[in-house]
């Protein structure tokens, strides 16, 4: 695949999801398409081809949506490799205390994914072998 194609195609999903993160406020504030196309001053068609995706829309369209279904509207820049501007690594390791009633293969899973990370697992739930414990094959913290 071509530079150009793979950034067409990854701008392609980007404006999906947008699509869908819009169509999905509207809803969520009881709008219909008619509804909101009144209060933005354009066309309920529009409304639907942002919401499928098949019109851009610039930020003050999207700040105007926000506010008619009773949203704010903000755009943040998290640094690279990040998730909400926290690096993903440390999320991982509050997951695997969630984690710790699953079976002892998903723990070790995201063992996997920690040392793939580069972070070392330090607040890792016990093992237990469920060969010795056969009524217990869950880990404690």
């Amino acid at each position: 695949m071509s530079d150009a194609t793979d950034r067409e195609l990854r701008g392609r999903m980007k404006l999906d999801v947008l699509a869908a993160k819009l169509r999905e406020i509207r809803s969520d504030a009881g709008l219909r398409q008619i509804d909101l196309a009144a209060r933005l001053g354009i066309t309920a068609a529009a409304v639907s081809r942002i919401e499928l995706g098949l019109r851009e829309t610039c930020v003050e369209t999207m700040a105007a949506w926000a506010d008619a279904c009773g949203r704010e509207l903000r755009i943040e820049f998290p640094p690279k490799g990040t998730v909400a501007g926290q690096a993903c690594p440390e999320h991982l390791e509050g997951i695997v205390a969630l984690l710790a009633e699953q079976p002892p293969p998903v723990l070790s899973m995201v063992e996997g994914l920690l040392r793939a990370a580069g972070k070392q697992p330090s607040r890792l739930p016990a093992k237990i072998d469920p060969v010795a414990n056969p009524g217990d094959a869950r880990r404690r913290l």
